[in-house]
């Protein structure tokens, strides 16, 4: 019979424990909320400048425009001639 130690007793035991893998396994999941939430963070950012910026370029560019300067006229006389239609 072979003796085995305590150690080797808990490590068979968290080998096969589907409580042990399932706590790794949320607290993994966890961990890595946090590299999402930074990125998606980041996202929001990027899209609120792009909005400050089209907004800007909007207000700059996009008001009511006037057209001024000389303005030539030409004047001119327009003349029509009656046909009689007796002759």
């Amino acid at each position: 019979m072979k003796n085995v130690t305590l150690f080797e007793k808990i490590n068979s035991w968290i080998a096969m424990s589907i409580t042990i893998k399932l706590i790794s396994i949320g607290v993994l999941i966890l961990i890595l909320l946090i590299p999402m939430s930074m990125i998606k963070s980041l996202i929001e950012e990027r899209e609120h400048t792009s909005r400050d910026a089209i907004n800007e370029v909007q207000q700059k560019w996009g008001g009511a425009q006037r057209v001024c300067g000389p303005i030539l006229t030409v004047p001119y006389k327009s003349f029509y001639n009656k046909i009689d239609s007796d002759g």
